[in-house]
């Protein structure tokens, strides 16, 4: 019920009623509980020529605090939201290169605790979105490469030991693939797809308004997916591989990690670069920079990414359809000419098979959206208390 408020804000009882094919009298039981224990509002807004005025549902801001916190490779970001999911506050940490699991784990209490709200006896759980691949019942996260001694890491547990309130745990794709169905490019959409390219990649798949699991807590591992070289520019692949592969695994190739570690390859072989000033520390916005310059090489890894995450985005639609597909990423910050060249070599890839192409937007969510995802979880598990 609470999430049918939230997305129909200043419903009625008797529309709210009809939504959930329930008798008025049921709804008006729940709500005058809700509004009794402050996690509605209810106010007057048109007052009809016949019967009483009709009053309109809403959130209330009040009603407690929704805490998220996401963790990647390279940076902690957390966020707290009032219960109508409105940000109050938010921190974002870096992380150091060499750090470890246990410095990671740290790094990311503290993000929690430096966006904790004054009001801490309101605060009604904290999602967690992390690396690798999760399991939500042992609460857990099997294995992540890119952080060092990252293996059955007890996520879950950790958190608990550090705070007293309800822990909610999820994966980085999927928790992002939330945000975009709660807040974003995803809020009117009953399935699509949300393709994360981040320090690693995956896919994060809403059907029937649901985000989809798999059997195994695995779905949507689509950076181990093997690209064929054939649909990438041949040169770059040779000067970064020194050989002719027939396929790449995708994450090598379209991930912002493996760009940044291809590219600085390339410069150390002598390859003629202005991020070469760079040395061996180039940052996201160094690479963001150099392609909006029209560096040669950082275009031309660029577009190698971008035809990569194209036919990734056309396998997609031959399987699932999805209407709509979602990139996040920092490449993003590039503009129309990046998502264009994605959606050129997704539209390639399906007319061959005469095949509807997909909707390919980018998202509007921001760096956040990992952690707006995390929170959101909170709202699919948290109940009253009775």
């Amino acid at each position: 019920m609470l999430q049918l408020v939230r997305t129909h804000q200043g419903i009625s009882r008797v529309e709210l009623a009809a939504l959930m094919s329930v008798a008025p009298s049921t709804i008006g039981i729940f709500v005058s509980r809700l509004l009794k224990e402050n996690f509605l509002l209810e106010n007057e807004v048109l007052r009809l020529k016949r019967g009483r005025p009709r009053t309109a549902l809403s959130l209330n801001p009040g009603g407690g605090y929704l805490l998220g916190v996401d963790i990647e490779a390279n940076r902690i970001r957390a966020v707290c939201l009032d219960f109508r999911e409105e940000i109050q506050d938010s921190v974002s940490i870096s992380i150091r290169p060499d750090a470890d699991v246990e410095e990671v784990l740290k790094l990311a209490r503290d993000a929690v605790l430096r966006i904790l709200p004054k009001n801490r006896s309101r605060i009604l759980g904290l999602g967690v979105a992390a690396p690798g691949s999760i399991d939500i019942k042992q609460r857990t996260s099997s294995f992540y490469k890119y952080i060092k001694g990252w293996e059955n890491v007890q996520i879950g547990s950790f958190f608990e030991k550090n705070f007293n309130f309800p822990v909610y745990l999820e994966s980085n794709m999927r928790a992002m693939a939330s945000a975009e169905l709660w807040f974003g490019q995803g809020r009117a959409a009953d399935q699509f797809v949300s393709i994360v390219v981040r320090s690693g990649m995956g896919a994060g798949i809403v059907t029937q308004g649901k985000v989809c699991k798999g059997a195994h807590q695995s779905a949507g591992e689509i950076g181990f997916w093997l690209c064929p070289a054939a649909v990438l520019d041949r040169q770059v692949i040779k000067n970064i591989f020194r050989s002719n592969p027939a396929h790449i695994e995708l994450e090598e190739i379209a991930s912002v990690r493996a760009v940044l570690r291809n590219i600085a390859t390339c410069i150390r072989d002598g390859q003629p670069s202005s991020l070469s000033e760079c040395g061996l520390h180039i940052t996201v916005n160094d690479l963001l920079e150099a392609y909006r310059k029209g560096d040669k090489m950082t275009v031309s890894h660029l577009n190698a990414a971008a035809d990569g995450l194209g036919w990734a985005a056309g396998q997609i639609n031959v399987l699932l359809d999805p209407g709509k597909i979602i990139f996040s990423s920092p490449f993003m910050a590039l503009g129309q000419t990046f998502l264009d060249r994605i959606r050129r070599k997704a539209t390639e890839h399906v007319r061959e098979r005469h095949l509807s192409a997909p909707e390919i937007v980018a998202s509007e969510l921001g760096e956040f959206s990992g952690a707006l995802g995390a929170a959101a979880q909170i709202v699919h598990h948290w109940v009253p208390v009775r």
